[in-house]
């Protein structure tokens, strides 16, 4: 009887969100809880994307409807605390059908993190499973991440603008490092990823890397990791922290609600039809 109960619960849950009476949550409260809400909404999308953005916590603020307000369809497997790895696993294993990966280059130096496995499991273990069936059951449909994601959009001063026309028409600027590019002290590329790299070009899919605004906190090193891979595999950059644009940051690295949603603008105008990308 109980898990009768808990289940009609569920689905009247479901009901009341579908509804549109409350939105999901955009955010969460923990860093593990705003992953799976990507994780799993990417699980989920069904239909051929124009692409997929890949990157950690700064790129978890740019969320899917910001993203997609420039009128292409795109997903956001933005992971607290991970690298591209991981972000790269979560695409591949929920076999998205897409032409373009976008990968943020800020963190390019990071491996799988510890929740690496939390993450996929939430694909293809039974959570993952009930996700399907029970919408109400997801991250981003938790009481308390809705709660948190409404107040913390309130406390940052709203969502900004939903018109990408509206925000200054700037494009993010376009770097090229070809194989003759190197550095003083060329950094070791991690095989993971690039084997990973390697696999998405052999299947035919355009990868576009992008630097992200941080508030200035990219260390050289971090540069110089992002360059040697770019001119390895013979891969574009945008560097949106050229883009001229007022922009305000929650704790001094990760941007806020509505500089998200203008930031997210620029990366979708300026790297979609990838076919005019850097022309």
């Amino acid at each position: 009887m109980p898990v009768v109960i808990g289940v009609l619960l569920s689905v009247l849950y479901g009901q009341f969100l579908s509804s549109g009476a409350v939105p999901v949550a955009l955010l969460a409260e923990s860093g593990v809880q705003s992953s799976l809400i990507h994780v799993q909404d990417a699980a989920q999308r069904s239909g051929k994307l124009d692409a997929v953005v890949v990157g950690s916590s700064l790129t978890a603020r740019m969320h899917e409807s910001f993203l997609s307000e420039s009128g292409f369809e795109l997903a956001t497997v933005g992971l607290d605390g991970q690298g591209p790895t991981t972000g790269l696993d979560v695409v591949v294993a929920t076999d998205i059908d897409v032409p373009v990966v976008l990968i943020e280059a800020n963190f390019l130096e990071r491996v799988r993190g510890d929740n690496a496995s939390t993450l996929l499991d939430a694909i293809d273990g039974p959570i993952g499973q009930l996700n399907s069936v029970f919408p109400a059951l997801r991250a981003e449909s938790r009481p308390s991440s809705i709660l948190y994601s409404q107040l913390k959009t309130r406390r940052d001063g709203g969502l900004g603008t939903s018109d990408p026309d509206v925000a200054p028409q700037v494009a993010a600027t376009c770097l090229r490092f070809d194989s003759a590019h190197t550095t003083v002290l060329a950094p070791e590329l991690d095989p993971v990823l690039s084997e990973q790299l390697q696999d998405l070009q052999g299947e035919g899919r355009s990868v576009v890397f992008y630097f992200l605004p941080d508030n200035g906190r990219m260390t050289d090193d971090q540069q110089a990791v992002a360059e040697a891979y770019a001119a390895r595999f013979d891969i574009p950059i945008l560097d949106l922290r050229s883009a001229e644009l007022e922009l305000t940051y929650t704790d001094g690295l990760h941007l806020n609600v509505a500089s998200a949603r203008s930031v997210a603008h620029v990366l979708a105008r300026s790297a979609l039809p990838v076919e005019s990308l850097c022309s």
